[in-house]
């Protein structure tokens, strides 16, 4: 059979397939045309109009402060710091900085049948940087063991 009665051949049946009709004396380049027209006519009906949705702050978030609006708790002083030794216990820490810190970790184990706690206390403020300046200080078994002061 010649390539171009395969062609033709294979062109019928799969027109006929997708239920175009179909007449001898329509020319192959016509049913093309015509299956085109009716496949643009049926995507275009189909077609849905997509608009974005609105943009807002879900109402639980509110305003979103940054972070330099959110630290406002009075600096700490590298004197402050230095007070700071090992061995003091966080109250005695506290006297010294005159307010809490915020507990950043916690672990708390056993080390040989013996009670091993690892505590870190965070102190921040903003010293007018966009990158809040931080003291931490670490408890071991509740006493000072580590302290790390970044301005």
């Amino acid at each position: 059979m010649d390539k171009s009665k395969i062609a033709m051949a294979v062109t019928l049946v799969l027109l006929t397939l997708v239920g175009l009709p179909l007449s001898y004396s329509a020319g192959r380049k016509s049913v093309i045309r015509r299956m085109i027209q009716r496949n643009s006519e049926q995507v275009q009906s189909s077609r849905v109009q997509y608009s974005p949705p609105p943009k807002m702050i879900p109402p639980f978030l509110g305003h979103v402060p940054t972070p330099a609006e959110r630290i406002t708790d009075p600096p700490i002083s590298e004197a402050q710091f230095q007070r700071i030794q090992q061995g003091m216990t966080y109250d005695q820490v506290v006297q010294i900085l005159g307010r809490n810190g915020v507990c950043s970790f916690q672990s708390h184990s056993m080390i040989g049948g013996r009670p091993h706690n690892l505590d870190t206390y965070e102190w921040k403020w903003n010293g007018g940087k966009p990158i809040p300046s931080r003291l931490t200080v670490s408890f071991e078994n509740g006493y000072v063991d580590h302290t790390n002061w970044t301005n």
